[in-house]
């Protein structure tokens, strides 16, 4: 019987059995420092290496060219700030939907000067390719925009965004925290320069990410101290989250189409219940260029803090957006970038599944949905 239906996947997976097995040797009696020269050292330096590999290998990289950080949100602070500060007359140049993590590094990376703009997109958040050499001259530039959406869902054309911004001799940086794992990710069909990757997004620790750097791309650390992480990154390597990651990231590469195939049924289902409950909604969401796991539906007259209390009461687990922007009242700066107005915004909801959703949870949602939606109205009207 399930008593909790969690369609928040976006937000965080939950840890894969097969991490938690990986990782066990390493939490329980092994001691090591990745940079100590003895045997447990070696030992640690041998798992940090093989975690690495695997990683580096999921996205056709070099295992050279892959650093470890604390998660999405450190690596695309490394990959804009990191840029910048090894240029400083550079000009960055962001998605109009990017992650909250972005958005507020490109803010303060402007109150210091640096030259940001922002690309155009369409009602689905995608980039106005076009854009993107409008927003290039002579000086030095990186152009950071998400391979997909994490509140919307929308893919993003990388390969095109990256040859119009390389023709023009700037640097590309993607965000593939919502899409690794998902969809397939090859930094060299993307054409980037960086790469950002997070764990905890596809049934890895919380804690650990990685930003893929390539060679010859000019980065400041931003951390510093020992020279770990080929010196963009010091600190005492995290091992056990390491071998974590590699594992869920075994596990997400093996089982992804699969599980890609799920989430389109259940996708079709949802949309197919909500519609035989004659419960009115708007997709947010496209139907195609899309991750198929992740779905926006607003619902009027719903405020969605209300809903989202009601589902929860109910057992549902969904969200309005990015976690990190929680408790916040205001509209989602993703919708409304896409052009959204106001009132459509402030009753969204985002759905999104793992690989252990199942059609029960979909259909318990629809059923708990109805209810919520009446309970959430009326709080509405007499507020």
């Amino acid at each position: 019987m399930v008593t909790e239906v969690y369609l928040d996947h976006n937000a965080s997976s939950p840890l894969a059995p097969v991490a938690w097995r990986a990782m066990q040797p390493f939490l329980r009696g092994f001691v090591g420092n990745a940079s100590s020269v003895h045997a447990a050292g070696r030992r640690a330096r041998a798992a940090l290496d093989r975690a690495r590999a695997v990683i580096a290998s999921a996205i056709h990289a070099s295992p050279h060219e892959l650093v470890f950080t604390s998660g999405g949100t450190e690596s695309n602070v490394l990959a804009l700030t990191g840029y910048c500060a090894a240029n400083p007359t550079a000009r960055l140049i962001v998605g109009g939907t990017e992650h909250p993590c972005v958005v507020k590094t490109a803010d303060a990376l402007a109150k210091r000067g640096t030259d940001v703009r922002r690309l155009a997109v369409d009602a689905y958040g995608r980039i106005d390719v076009e854009d993107v050499p409008r927003q290039l001259d002579a000086r030095p530039a990186l152009v950071s925009a998400q391979v997909s959406n994490h509140e919307l869902g929308t893919i993003q054309p990388i390969r095109t965004i990256a040859d119009a911004a390389r023709s023009r001799g700037a640097k590309v940086h993607a965000d593939a925290v919502a899409a690794f794992g998902k969809i397939p990710i090859d930094v060299d069909q993307l054409g980037v320069d960086m790469l950002s990757l997070s764990a905890h997004k596809i049934g890895g620790p919380v804690g650990i990410g990685a930003l893929y750097v390539r060679g010859g791309t000019s980065l400041e650390p931003q951390m510093h101290g020992g020279s770990q992480e080929h010196g963009l990154r010091a600190g005492t390597e995290a091992v056990a989250l390491a071998v974590g990651f590699a594992a869920a990231v075994e596990s997400a590469v093996r089982i992804r189409e699969r599980v890609a195939a799920k989430h389109a049924r259940l996708r079709r289902r949802l949309l197919a219940r909500l519609r035989t409950h004659n419960i009115s909604f708007v997709e947010n969401s496209p139907r195609a260029d899309v991750v198929a796991n992740t779905l926006n539906l607003a619902f009027a007259g719903a405020d969605r803090e209300s809903l989202l209390i009601q589902l929860d009461l109910a057992g549902v687990r969904v969200s309005a957006g990015a976690a990190c922007a929680s408790g916040s009242i205001e509209p989602s700066p993703v919708l409304l970038a896409c052009g959204l107005d106001e009132s459509r915004t402030r009753c969204a909801l985002r759905v999104s599944f793992g690989p252990s959703t199942s059609e029960q949870h979909v259909d318990l949602f629809v059923d708990a949905l109805g209810p919520a939606l009446q309970r959430a109205r009326i709080a509405h009207e007499n507020f």
